[in-house]
């Protein structure tokens, strides 16, 4: 082992002297490069521009929520994948975002559900 600063045989600096561990190289060597994340912008480009082609295109307009809502879903999970780390981070932090986005989505379905019910009861009994 080489002390920090210290030479490393073959006359370069070790890790340490950079600023670096094992565990901080190893997490770069994961992380996508500029190359990828172009390549991601370029998928989303595309899903974004079929979503408007999807819109504009009639025979599917029975199914325009679902299709919309299921390539939303993609974008949203690239996104946090990769713009936000997810995919190469600790898994408690993909479980804690998880966790709040299933709390989230409970709470957003219940209110709509209660409203719902609560405008059927309403035009129901005229007052």
């Amino acid at each position: 082992m080489s002390e920090l600063g210290a030479v490393e045989p073959g006359g370069g600096q070790s890790m340490a002297a950079h600023g670096l561990t094992e565990h901080s190289v190893a997490h770069q060597e994961h992380h996508p490069q500029a190359r990828q994340y172009v390549e991601i912008a370029v998928v989303l480009t595309i899903l974004t521009l079929f979503e408007v082609g999807v819109y504009y295109f009639q025979p599917l307009h029975f199914m325009l929520t679902t299709v919309l809502l299921v390539l939303s879903s993609v974008k949203f999970v690239l996104v946090v994948l990769f713009y936000m780390h997810l995919k190469f981070d600790n898994r408690v932090f993909s479980a804690l975002f998880t966790l709040g986005l299933v709390i989230a989505g409970s709470l957003m379905i219940s209110l709509l559900f209660l409203s719902r019910s609560y405008f059927i009861v309403a035009l129901s009994h005229p007052q």
